[in-house]
């Protein structure tokens, strides 16, 4: 029976007390000019609307402050063309705030300071900010756990310290999510992540991200995230992309099934995207499937920058190739010992001749770790059996021998005989067949350079 569970903004805190601080006084001086987080608490800033740490001796409630953090203007929230001189932090359910400020100006005006939760919009409390006079902003967060928002609604106010107190978040039940922080995170810098805690995970379930595209100065290589043991970071699997309809899948694999729970869930790191929500959807585990399929709707590579990838709506791929071109999976050393065979099939007979590949981590006899098998134009599907170098395979792919479209429908590993499965039939593949720098067919009085075996020869 499967099980969806759909998780868009709830944050985790440790269960118990909770206290946080951000004394300003602590922190390094200078310009912030861009967005940047410490210790939970984050900074929006940008070039021209900067935050800046400076110097300021205060007291308050018998607490002595050396420096402020001053916004400088008016806050502009997360979904502005440019987000600035605000903070984001997470409160927990229960939690109290006390926000200390003043302004410096010498207008004499009064100034707002606001207090959101939830999202930027929702002013929850406010703070009459009078020259040169510290005031105290205090808010109790009788709600569930949200993200709260801190500005000022017009021109700037210096803040000296923000407290966070008390609150807790129930412990997660079985196949609940939890996330810290709260959904959207946005990946403009290396610095942000969150957690999905999660320990009941098996292999075949499926994390599916909703991704939003966003531009990220320098950044090339398009919107994704990268799920990452909670433990030590490193990477579990490749990154993941959105599909045309912004949706990012991660399938857990029994290794990634096993870091996830014994690390209390996954960590999430990106760029160039906001992630927006997280759906789990319980799968089944691929040992007791016929067939292990790919996703083809994310995560592909292509050989050379003239080819391109256009992940369908309808779930096809469409692969524009060049001559000797490919798309590939980089897979790292994966264990296909339970599988057979390497599939691709086509929505329609191909109009060149096409090459399945794979490459293991061992050589062979010959001293190659490369295994190719070709499929004639007109084609349907490609197949290549693995061989006994399968328990460590580094990258498989698919290349066309000349300028073509193809349009992918399924990529699946097949399995072995012995567990009782009948072999997917593939088209019979011609191993003495020639073929030209063209990708057709020749017979044996061509004279020049061809593909015979998925190797170049020259017949003279």
């Amino acid at each position: 029976m499967k099980k969806i569970f759909t998780f868009i903004a709830v944050a985790f805190m440790a269960i118990g007390a909770n206290a946080q601080t951000w004394n300003f006084s602590d922190w390094e001086a200078g310009d912030i000019e861009e967005t940047k987080t410490v210790d939970g608490l984050t900074v929006y800033a940008t070039a021209d609307k900067k935050v800046t740490i400076d110097g300021s001796k205060k007291t308050f409630n018998d607490v002595s402050y050396t420096q402020r953090l001053k916004f400088g203007g008016t806050g502009s929230g997360p979904d502005s063309s440019a987000p600035s001189r605000f903070l984001q932090f997470d409160l927990p359910a229960g939690a109290s705030v006390s926000i200390i400020a003043t302004h410096a100006s010498s207008s004499g005006d009064d100034r707002t300071l606001n207090l959101a939760t939830g999202t930027f919009e929702n002013v929850s409390a406010t703070a009459n900010c009078t020259p040169g006079e510290l005031v105290e902003l205090t808010y109790t967060n009788e709600g569930e756990a949200t993200t709260a928002f801190v500005y000022s609604a017009k021109s700037g106010i210096n803040l000296y310290a923000i407290y966070v107190t008390g609150g807790s978040t129930p412990e997660p039940q079985p196949g609940e999510l939890v996330i810290d922080p709260a959904l959207p995170v946005t990946f403009d810098t290396w610095d942000a992540s969150f957690l999905i805690q999660k320990t009941d995970v098996k292999a075949g379930d499926k994390f599916i991200f909703d991704i939003e595209t966003i531009d990220v100065e320098g950044w090339e290589w398009g919107p994704q995230v990268l799920p990452k043991s909670n433990a030590d970071w490193s990477n579990l699997g490749d990154a993941i992309a959105p599909n045309a309809n912004g949706k990012g899948t991660f399938v857990v694999t029994k290794e990634y099934a096993d870091v996830i729970n014994a690390n209390g869930g996954l960590r999430v790191q990106g760029m160039g995207c906001r992630v927006t929500a997280v759906e789990y959807v319980e799968g089944v585990d691929p040992s007791t499937l016929t067939k292990e399929e790919f996703d083809i709707t994310q995560g592909w590579n292509t050989w050379n920058s003239a080819e391109t990838i256009e992940y369908n709506a309808d779930g096809t791929m469409t692969f524009n190739c060049v001559a000797w071109g490919g798309i590939s999976k980089w897979l790292g050393g994966a264990d296909w010992s339970q599988y057979n065979s390497l599939v691709f099939e086509f929505a329609q007979p191909t109009t060149v001749a096409t090459q399945a590949f794979v490459q293991y981590a061992a050589e062979d006899a010959a001293g190659s770790t490369n295994a190719t098998q070709w499929a004639d134009a007109g084609a349907t599907s490609v197949s290549i059996d693995l061989d006994e170098r399968k328990n460590a395979v580094n990258q498989f792919a698919l290349q066309g021998s000349d300028v073509s479209t193809i349009i992918i429908k399924a990529v699946y590993l097949t399995k072995n005989d012995a567990t009782g499965v009948t072999k997917v039939q593939v088209n019979a593949v011609d191993n003495n067949a020639i073929y030209n720098l063209a990708g057709q067919k020749v017979n044996d009085t061509y004279k020049g350079l061809v593909i015979k075996n998925g190797k170049k020869i020259v017949i003279r």
